[in-house]
């Protein structure tokens, strides 16, 4: 089993079908959602992390966007796996 330790106590796990997305809160893990694929899985963390974002403001929410995008591309870039922005 992998076990991907990601920010803020949020993991990425694996079963023999599924990458699955998780958040450990003390000895108990919670499971977010189970993904076909890694790049899925990365995807729905980084919509998560940006929709429980402290933001309060549109300038505040674009540079926060800006920095786990840089975090995101940095930590994955040795798997060949990249965050993009749509536009």
């Amino acid at each position: 089993m992998v076990k991907i330790n990601l920010f803020d106590n949020y993991h990425i796990i694996s079963d023999k079908n599924n990458w699955i997305l998780a958040k450990q809160d003390g000895d108990r893990m919670d499971y977010i959602g189970y993904f076909s694929t890694l790049a899925y899985c990365i995807e729905s963390f980084f919509r998560l992390k940006l929709r429980l974002s402290n933001a309060n403001s549109i300038h505040s929410f674009i540079e926060y966007h800006k920095s786990l995008v840089t975090a995101l591309n940095k930590a994955l870039q040795p798997l060949e796996i990249e965050v993009q922005v749509k536009k």
